[in-house]
């Protein structure tokens, strides 16, 4: 075997020749172009009379195509004329720039002295000079390899569709992207007033976005709002079109749209911790770098019909069961309590938990009412209309953007004309018994309703209703219920319509007789249980989130071999933990002499005792050595072990 790189050798060629000048064509110009891979200075940069007269050698004007122009310039007095050393300007709609009229190869010799074709390579241009290193060259060199990001011919494109993406709809048609991605780069986006509303004109109308200049984001959010996909109200009904919402977002648009204000008094410095609660328990902070927990690809497609369609849903990445309920916990609490504290339990009283403004909380021991005393954070938000229907519109609006299907809209009426009282219902176990089946409906549809018959007990805090007292009471305790269903329903975790099964027969529930409302207007049903059509199933999601030091958590005790010789490999773990090490502990020693490890004995953490019962029991077990892989593996001494 030889080594191939013997010599390598370095050839230039010139790339526009004197027969190029006869080319006509533009997809041939641009093709003898491409091969253009060295910048040059500016001519007007030399000294007088370095150039002759600048040559314009092809000019095509196309407003819709992009115009194109080559201008050769040649040394003064070189023969030939075109050479390596002469300069082309080559002029786009979008931008001038300058390329030697150079080709570098390196290629590497054979045996007998030659360049060997197959194996070369172009020669990348560099700024630094190898002997000599000067930190000007550095700079230099950096902004040149920005700049060619920058005006790659994939960043327009690639903007264009991450822009899309964050402003709610996940897959845009490869039109939509273009006509953003062209606005991008030619700098300017003009627009023209139609019967229909705005379309995008291709010369001056009567709107023009943008200064004409590359990379110009105000013709590129310009295109991006006034396009017909992303005006379309037909398209919402395509499931599609649209977007999951990051929940980050949820969150804010909900307590913007709510009237939150936790600066009333504009004296009032502003607090970034105000929504820490919650942001915690999503794993989304405002003008933050994204997390482990918060990070999503934006080609993401989850399994099932999504990606077997072709189809990509970033936000999907984010929706773990745990943050789901986070979320909606979250929620609950704001509508619930008005604002961004906790509740005033006695758990919390006992804790001392203060509120995000200093104020430990003020709480009515004796019903658990919320009272922060923290005026400067409330959800101010109070309906325009006192009947029912009204409110849930007005609602629907601010939270879904008008796209709250009819049939959750008359679900959710019904449980807030519960709340208000209509003629029997007012005040009694029956109007509460139907808000209670109200959540189960909107996620399973009016045909598999939920149904209230004797039996188990049950509470239900999050509801929350109210249906004592004056009017007032009443309507706000209809607008906290029909806030609390709205957030739970599709149309406010997306951005297209969704359609839900159809309304089709009567629900059926059996209102409760034993149900009564207790003072903190709490739900509490008593002999109720809850049956369903089919037997209960469900998955129970654990996540572990975050790190576990298993070193930290089962350790090497006693009765160890390796190569058939006994080895003390607790003290070899205590030289390699050291100060971190766990002492050694007989009280929690586990039995692994069924195993393949090399200790017999194992121990736990003192604080596993109960980790050590299940253990015992054998309703655990450890999977030791598992992870990444500290030396490379081959099947052969895999198997050898």
């Amino acid at each position: 075997k030889e080594c191939l790189c013997r010599t390598v050798n370095v050839v230039e060629n010139i790339v526009w020749t004197e027969t190029s000048k006869y080319a006509q064509d533009k997809q041939e110009v641009e093709e003898i172009l491409s091969q253009l891979h060295v910048g040059s200075a500016r001519p007007d940069m030399f000294e007088s009379g370095t150039f002759d007269e600048p040559i314009i050698v092809y000019e095509s004007i196309d407003n819709n195509d992009g115009s194109l122009v080559v201008t050769l310039f040649n040394r003064a007095g070189a023969i030939p004329s075109i050479n390596t050393e002469t300069i082309l300007k080559v002029q786009t709609s979008r931008r001038s720039k300058y390329m030697k009229n150079t080709k570098s190869t390196v290629y590497v010799q054979n045996v007998h002295g030659s360049n060997n074709a197959r194996y070369s390579f172009r020669n990348p241009p560099h700024f630094m000079n190898f002997a000599t290193q000067y930190r000007r060259d550095a700079h230099y060199e950096t902004d040149a390899v920005l700049d060619h990001y920058f005006r790659h011919e994939n960043t327009a494109p690639f903007v264009a569709t991450r822009f899309i993406q964050r402003f709610g709809i996940s897959n845009p048609s490869p039109r939509y992207v273009a006509c953003v991605a062209t606005a991008f780069a030619d700098g300017v986006y003009y627009a023209t007033r139609t019967n229909g509303g705005i379309d995008r004109g291709t010369t001056e109308g009567d709107y023009k976005f943008g200064k004409g200049e590359y990379g110009d984001l105000e013709a590129a959010v310009a295109a991006l709002l006034l396009d017909r996909e992303a005006r379309s109200a037909i398209l919402d009904s395509d499931p599609s079109y649209g977007s999951l919402r990051e929940p980050l977002l949820k969150v804010i648009g909900f307590v913007r749209s709510m009237g939150f204000d936790y600066r009333r008094d504009p004296s009032l410095p502003l607090r970034r911790d105000v929504l820490n609660g919650i942001l915690t328990a999503i794993d989304q902070t405002p003008h933050e770098f994204p997390g482990v927990f918060s990070f999503f690809l934006p080609d993401y497609a989850p399994p099932g019909q999504i990606a077997a369609a072709s189809l990509v849903s970033p936000e999907a990445q984010l929706y773990l069961p745990n943050k789901v309920i986070g979320l909606l916990n979250g929620l609950f609490d704001i509508i619930r309590y008005d604002g961004l504290v906790a509740p005033c339990t006695q758990d919390y009283i006992d804790k001392g938990i203060k509120t995000h403004g200093g104020g430990k909380l003020s709480c009515d021991q004796k019903n658990g009412d919320y009272d922060s005393g923290d005026e400067d954070k409330k959800v101010a938000f109070v309906p325009s209309h006192d009947d029912p229907g009204a409110i849930i519109d007005e609602l629907a609006t601010l939270l879904t953007a008008g796209r709250l299907s009819a049939s959750s809209r008359r679900i959710i009426k019904e449980a807030c004309q519960s709340t208000m009282g209509d003629g029997d219902n007012k005040g009694n176990g029956s109007a509460v018994n139907k808000a209670m089946v109200m959540r189960h409906r909107i996620r399973h549809g009016e045909k598999n309703p939920l149904k209230l018959e004797g039996g188990l007990n049950h509470t239900t805090n999050s509801l929350q209703l109210s249906i004592k007292g004056e009017n007032n009471e009443q309507k706000m305790a209809c607008v906290k219920l029909a806030q609390q269903l709205i957030v739970t329903t599709p149309e406010f975790h997306s951005t297209n319509i969704v359609e839900l099964p159809s309304d089709g027969g009567t629900s059926q529930r059996k209102a409760n007789p034993n149900t009564k409302i207790t003072s903190s207007s709490t739900l509490v049903t008593s002999n109720a249980h809850f049956s369903s059509p089919s037997s209960y199933k469900a998955i129970v999601f654990l996540l572990l989130q975050g790190g576990c030091d298993s070193y930290n958590m089962l350790v090497p005790h006693s009765n160890c071999v390796v190569n058939a010789r006994q080895k003390d490999m607790y003290q070899e773990y205590l030289d390699v933990r050291q100060n971190v090490a766990l002492s050694k502990d007989t009280s929690l020693v586990i039995d692994a002499g069924t195993s393949s490890q090399v200790c017999h004995n194992f121990f736990l953490h003192p604080q596993l005792p109960y980790l050590k019962n299940l253990y015992d029991d054998g309703d655990a077990l450890f999977l030791a050595n598992v992870g990444v892989l500290a030396e490379p593996v081959t099947k052969d001494n895999w198997e050898a072990g």
